[in-house]
């Protein structure tokens, strides 16, 4: 299934600029929009991160090391609308006051829900949103009242939406991600799966030494052979050595098939009986409706992509088919997808632009909403395999070129 996947103010993602190495002082206070009293407790965070922290008595905050850059700020109370404001952070000192407005309901719009969600939607929402990797079953929410879903019928689309706040544990990676304003779509008739969300990580406290390892190899697992380390290896120009194997991909109506579907509509219309078709028309019709050609050529990393200092764009035409020749693909896929597609041991995903081009930054992420569609083993992982954008493996980076 393609999948559009935005977290903060894009694709279904949030900004960080560069790795830069300057770092600055960023400090603040919060307070209520009507009153200006100090509001104590909000969370202030940078969208899709780790780095975030709760106001003082006095409504203060401060993040007294944090790295050069673009971020989404957010801060999120209780009874308050969500604020979210993108900032560049230099060398100097900022400060910041940010005033919160209440919400229309207050506390009734997170409590009361004018009725519950349907078990049969609530479990498509679930299987959908946290995937169904081994990771992914490892995944538990906390709060599913948070939450409230629908699905049209007529439309054949799940919705779901967060009046404040869905957490999830991640067992497996070690992390509680909680998904503030979330909007998630499911349109099965076109195949299509859309998030959009302000995303906020907290690292889990692990029970013994053991866990601990075993929660920076899974992240480190999660994180190799993925979008945000595909991206990455664009924006430093080092495809192929990050173990990614990217052809062109043409697909195309199975003329054979069609022929078939067209003898058929024929026959029907003319009031013939479906039995004592010709094998010819009984084979074709087993066919997929599209085929598929891989061009045997590796494409180059400055083939999909324009570097115009200092900034870096995804750049290509048609479909990109994306093998990851570093690990295998997770079992939960075999299984969940037998036949042609299991006989390929690499994770494979495919990849296409909605666009001329589109701005990748050094962290991994797209910079324009709904630029990227992407399906294969990249539709496959969802928040199973999430990881902040902050994330950096214990293997060494390998030097960039331009």
């Amino acid at each position: 299934m393609p999948s559009i996947y935005r977290i903060g103010l894009l694709l279904l993602f949030a900004l960080i600029n560069e790795y830069a190495l300057g770092q600055s002082t960023l400090s603040g206070q919060v307070l209520d929009a009507q009153s200006s009293k100090p509001l104590e407790m909000a969370n202030v965070f940078f969208a899709n991160t780790t780095v975030g922290t709760p106001t003082d008595a006095q409504g203060k905050f401060a993040f007294p090391t944090l790295k050069a850059g673009s971020y989404t700020l957010v801060v999120s109370h209780l009874g308050y609308q969500l604020y979210k404001q993108t900032i560049t952070v230099a060398d100097a000192p900022q400060t910041f006051i940010i005033q919160l407005a209440p919400t229309t309901n207050q506390l009734s719009e997170v409590v009361v829900r004018p009725h519950r969600n349907r078990p049969a939607d609530y479990a498509r929402f679930t299987q959908r949103f946290l995937g169904s990797s081994s990771f992914s079953k490892q995944c538990k929410i906390r709060n599913p009242d948070g939450v409230v879903v629908e699905y049209d019928d007529q439309k054949d689309v799940l919705m779901a939406y967060t009046p404040y706040q869905l957490q999830v544990d991640n067992e497996a990676l070690g992390y509680r991600v909680t998904f503030y304003d979330l909007d998630f779509q499911v349109n099965y008739g076109q195949q299509t799966t859309y998030t959009d969300s302000q995303v906020s990580f907290q690292d889990l406290t692990p029970r013994n030494e053991r866990q601990r390892r075993r929660w920076a190899e899974n992240r480190q697992r999660a994180y190799q052979g993925s979008f945000m380390h595909f991206l990455r290896s664009v924006y430093r120009n080092e495809v192929a050595e990050a173990g990614f194997r990217v052809q062109r991909l043409q697909r195309e109506e199975n003329q054979h098939r069609a022929w078939a579907v067209n003898y058929m509509l024929t026959r029907s219309t003319l009031g013939v009986q479906s039995r004592g078709l010709p094998m010819a028309v009984v084979h074709a019709l087993r066919e997929p409706p599209i085929t598929s050609a891989l061009s045997p050529d590796a494409l180059p990393s400055d083939s999909m992509r324009r570097y115009a200092p200092p900034q870096t764009w995804l750049r290509f035409r048609g479909l990109l088919a994306v093998t990851y020749e570093g690990e295998e693909k997770d079992p939960a896929y075999q299984r969940l997808f037998p036949g042609p597609r299991a006989d390929i041991r690499a994770q494979r995903s495919v990849v296409q632009l909605r666009m001329p081009e589109a701005e990748v930054t050094a962290a991994g992420v797209i910079r324009t909403l709904g630029a990227v569609v992407t399906e294969g083993y990249w539709g496959f992982e969802r928040v199973g395999e999430l990881l902040p954008q902050d994330y950096q493996p214990p293997v060494p980076e390998l030097r960039m070129k331009r």
